[in-house]
């Protein structure tokens, strides 16, 4: 069978917005080249599927992501055919484990021996690894290690793949709630986590947060956009209570400043940032 060969080029910052989208039309990966403040998304899709329907899912999505304040550009899509062989070479290549502090990533065909202080995650490789070396992926699980003591409630807000309540659920998490407007994107989370024998600990939803109903929560942990993450703010403080923490990312370097005016102006105070190269990551107290 051969396969047609699905790049889309968008700034960089447009990365995590796009992929629920490139996932719905390719669970089995996503590929993320990046380059100058550029980053090509790769997928391969049977070459049966309509050429019309990826255009007009990729075309959707790129609108949405502009509608929510990104900058998509250049926004370019680009479709090929490739041979069976050549995609599972480089399906294969492509996909290595990463580490990112106590956490390894990887993919079922990689054999890791583990430290005994080393959690491994096994992501097939969907959504999350195949942005899981992107920044603002990093700079949530790198948080997460820091903030989580055990035993806390957890909501994942836009959860795409799964990864970050997982890895809440792995380091010892009493439950984390998962959600996330994409079904499919569900779907590959919940069996993310099946795979990684923390389904139990897990509550996945459906659900766009404006339907959330008020829950008792202890961390928030939201990798979205600025656009979104300040849309949200007034519903996250009066939906959850007990909140303590609120680790946010999905923010280029040059939004950082209107998210944390628009934090302090809806009571949260800054404790840690971390920028990694034109992305930051933000933890935050309620006070």
């Amino acid at each position: 069978m051969n396969w047609l060969k699905v790049e889309v080029t968008v700034s960089s910052e447009a990365i995590e917005a796009l992929s629920p989208a490139m996932l719905s039309l390719s669970p089995s990966g996503i590929q993320v080249d990046s380059k100058d403040g550029t980053a090509t998304l790769i997928i391969y899709v049977p070459e049966s599927y309509p050429l019309e329907n990826i255009q007009a899912t990729l075309k959707t999505a790129l609108d949405k992501i502009s509608s929510e304040g990104l900058n998509a550009e250049p926004a370019d899509i680009k479709v090929s055919s490739i041979s069976d062989e050549n995609w599972i070479e480089n399906y294969r290549k492509y996909f290595k484990p990463i580490q990112i502090g106590r956490f390894l990533i990887k993919p079922s065909w990689e054999e890791i021996q583990a430290l005994p202080d080393e959690i491994v995650i096994q992501l097939d490789p969907g959504l999350a690894f195949g942005t899981g070396s992107h920044p603002t992926t990093e700079g949530c699980l790198i948080f997460l290690q820091e903030f989580i003591y055990g035993g806390e409630t957890v909501l994942d807000l836009g959860t795409g793949s799964g990864i970050l309540a997982i890895a809440a659920a792995k380091l010892g998490a009493g439950r984390a709630i998962a959600i996330d407007n994409d079904p499919q994107a569900i779907e590959v989370a919940k069996k993310n986590a099946a795979e990684n024998s923390v389904a139990g600990k897990i509550n996945f939803m459906v659900e766009d947060f404006a339907d959330f109903k008020p829950a008792r929560v202890d961390l928030l942990v939201a990798n979205l956009t600025a656009f979104l993450i300040i849309k949200l703010l007034s519903d996250i403080v009066r939906k959850l209570e007990g909140l303590r923490i609120f680790v946010a990312s999905g923010i280029t370097v040059g939004q950082k400043g209107p998210v944390l005016e628009a934090l302090k102006e809806n009571g949260f105070v800054a404790e840690k940032i971390l920028d990694t190269g034109e992305w930051t990551t933000l933890v935050s107290r309620l006070g």
